[in-house]
């Protein structure tokens, strides 16, 4: 048993294997929990089901997942998404998985050096705090394994889809609500829907939005930076 700080909660996790520990072990914490979670048995062969996996490996995903499922009571929920921090501002890529977020977050790389961190790869925190929203690595980064333990104000969110020419423009307000619901993790019992579905509400009116078409050069990140450097958290 362990605890770990994520999105500035502290969160105990009663594990049964090592791996889960190590993964954390930059974000180990001696602070009084918030809450803690474990994975059950059955969890663990439920998991099993998709794939042959070690046992460590499994107790990773369902704790993470009952990590998620507290999450909504702090106003926070977990986001499938890439999110950079440049300067002190995150800047969250989303889009589904094959499309090319990951190549995109390399292309910033690329054209911002040291400047730029990614604070997470995959799955992100994002959190509601005193009226900002904030974005938050995780010991849950991907298969990449982008990602470091930080916490930075969430700037902007483009929504990825392949095109042949860079575009980019303001997303639709419903077409984001319809992205976020399919990206954010909401649980399924009553009084934590109603918490995600607030903490995506506030999502949509504060923080700016964009589609960006691009293709897989380096002008593609140039247009997506300059676009969402320009833009502030409302």
């Amino acid at each position: 048993m362990f605890t770990i700080k994520i999105a500035g909660l502290n969160v105990q996790i009663d594990n049964n294997f090592p791996r889960v520990e190590y993964q954390c072990r930059d974000y180990l914490s001696d602070e009084a929990p918030d809450f803690t979670v474990a994975a059950a048995p059955e969890e663990l062969e439920q998991e099993r089901r998709f794939g042959e996996h070690s046992d460590g490996y499994l107790e990773s995903i369902c704790v993470y997942r009952a990590i998620a499922r507290r999450l909504p009571l702090y106003d926070a929920a977990v986001f499938h998404a890439a999110v950079v921090e440049l300067d002190g501002r995150a800047f969250a890529f989303t889009a589904p998985s094959g499309t090319g977020k990951t190549t995109h977050i390399r292309l910033w790389q690329e054209r911002f050096g040291d400047r730029l961190r990614i604070l997470n790869g995959d799955k992100p925190i994002l959190r509601r705090m005193d009226g900002t929203i904030y974005a938050c690595g995780t010991p849950w980064r991907g298969k990449e394994n982008y990602g470091c333990n930080g916490i930075a104000r969430l700037d902007g969110i483009c929504r990825i889809e392949r095109g042949e020419q860079n575009r980019i423009q303001p997303i639709a307000p419903q077409l984001l609500l319809e992205t976020l619901l399919h990206q954010v993790y909401v649980p399924k019992d009553g009084a934590t829907i109603t918490q995600s579905l607030s903490l995506v509400e506030q999502i949509v009116l504060r923080v700016p939005a964009f589609v960006l078409q691009c293709n897989m050069e380096r002008e593609a990140a140039e247009l997506s930076s300059r676009t969402l450097l320009n833009s502030r958290q409302k």
